[in-house]
């Protein structure tokens, strides 16, 4: 009887262990295989966006350029486009919340030509960017391993300078 009853509980060990395992497994398991998939396919990493801000961009199409040329995304119209103007009300309705924020008057605020020019700035465009890891992480839920680039433009979509801030 004692036996049977060490089997027993040895019988429903295992199955309560495979049990646990086959519940908690894929849960492990998608923290590696996002993160090697991220490695090996970097689309907008924070290393990436220093290296565009280093070339020196003149403009948003530069910019974009650099950034999706391996990826097919929404582009940013040209000015003869059908949806230039829907873009440019986005635009005016993004800088008017990022002003609201204060990004205009950071003091972090890498201006072009080395002279402030704050007042010639009509558009601001954010382009979000996360390391592989935090793209996996993301993924999971947990937004919060991210950098985000602000870019100053004037009304032809010139850069006027960038802003980064790490969250």
């Amino acid at each position: 009887m004692k036996k049977i009853k060490i089997i027993c509980i040895w019988i429903g060990g295992v199955i309560l262990t495979i049990g646990l395992a086959c519940i908690t497994m894929p849960f492990v398991m998608v923290y590696p295989f996002l993160y090697i998939e991220y490695t090996f396919n970097p689309e907008c990493t924070p290393g990436l966006m220093e290296d565009i801000i280093r070339t020196k961009p003149e403009t948003i199409y530069d910019i974009e350029d650099r950034l999706y040329k391996n990826s097919i995304a929404i582009r940013t119209p040209h000015l003869g486009a059908p949806d230039f103007q829907d873009y440019q009300e986005y635009l005016e309705r993004g800088t008017a919340m990022y002003i609201a924020e204060g990004k205009l008057n950071a003091p972090s605020i890498h201006w072009n030509h080395d002279k402030e020019q704050a007042c010639a700035v009509k558009y601001i465009k954010s382009y979000e960017t996360r390391t592989a890891w935090g793209r996996a992480k993301a993924n999971m839920g947990d937004l919060t391993d991210r950098t985000t680039y602000y870019f100053l433009f004037d009304r032809r979509f010139r850069i006027l300078g960038w802003l980064k801030e790490e969250e």
